[in-house]
Order: C-alpha cells, then structure tokens, then sequence
C-alpha cells in the first residue's frame, strides 16, 4: 500500500514538472517577435478555409495553411493631405516698413513664395504714446500700387496686413503679416 501510494505521488510530481516545463515554454515564445513581426498561419482550402493561428516566431506553419506575418507597431505612414502639399502649410512672419511723418500708416505684404495672409499685427518697438486706429488684412497689387482694405478684396485671399496709428510722431511701429504658401 505504501509503495503505492509513493508510486503515485511520483507520477504526480513528474507531471507536475510536466506542466511547469510546458508552461515554461510557452512563456519563452516570442510572441510578437524580438523584431516587432506576429507571425501566423491561415487555413488555405477547406471548411475552415481563412482560420487564422498566432504562432512562435521560430516555428513554420503546418501543411495546408500559408503563413501571414504582420507589423505590431507598424511603418511610419505618409503625411495626411495638406492644401499646401507635402511641404505643409509653410507659414512665415514678415515685417513692413515703419510709418513716416508721423502719418502712422504702415503695410507689410506677403512674398510671392507665400501669397496668403493669415493676421498680422502691429509692433510697437519699444514706443509709446501712439493709438492703433487701424490694423486689418488689406490686398495690394504690386503692379499698380494699390492697396484695398479688408478681407473681401478681390475675390481671393488677403495678401497683406495694414495699421494705422496716430499719435505716435515719427514711429507709429511696424506692421507685420503672417503668411502661407
């Protein structure tokens, strides 16, 4: 009876360690792989035709399935759409000329390269003493000379920024723009 009730406890034990070594195992599976890869198998004909298994990293698929391998993380993807291309939207801040004789009217346009105002502003430097009476998106044509104010010009985007000031003397600031492709 003893030597039986040892026996059993023996295969206990063996199965135990069994379990623990298969469970082992299964732990140490690289799942996904050190690479990053999930590695799998389809089912390529059959009733279940398109039954997908995760596999090891180092194992191979069985007869009758093909294997599919996928990114966990995955490639960096492109850049979404932009109205202004895979460049983005290229926005840059540009000064215009400080106002004169006092009259505080100051203009500060866009480049060709970036033709569309987004606001603009006015920088005092440093001076005091002046009142902003105006500071606006304004459309001027370098052809003629012309400038419109407000945002409704001719039809497309502002291309310039316009302040006035008053009160300021010589140096009423200097009006600024910022610009887009």
């Amino acid at each position: 009876m003893a030597l039986a009730r040892t026996y059993k406890i023996g295969i206990l034990i063996g199965i135990t360690a069994l379990v623990l070594t298969a469970g082992g195992a299964i732990a140490y599976a690289s799942i996904p792989a050190p690479n990053g890869t999930i590695d799998g198998c389809y089912k390529t004909s059959g009733p279940a035709q398109g039954a997908l298994i995760i596999i090891d990293s180092t194992a191979t698929c069985p007869s009758g399935t093909a294997a599919l391998n996928w990114n966990q993380t995955g490639p960096q993807g492109p850049a979404g759409p932009s109205t202004a291309g895979p460049g983005g939207l290229g926005v840059g801040v540009y000064t215009g000329g400080a106002s004169a004789f006092g009259f505080g009217n100051n203009l500060a346009v866009c480049p060709s390269d970036h033709p569309s105002a987004l606001g603009g502003g006015i920088d005092a430097g440093g001076t005091s003493g002046f009142a902003v009476t105006q500071d606006e998106p304004a459309f001027f044509n370098a052809s003629t000379g012309a400038v419109t104010l407000g945002s409704q010009g001719n039809g497309s985007s502002p291309n310039a920024w316009f302040t006035q000031t008053a009160g300021g003397g010589d140096n009423g600031g200097t009006a600024y723009v910022i610009c887009s492709k």
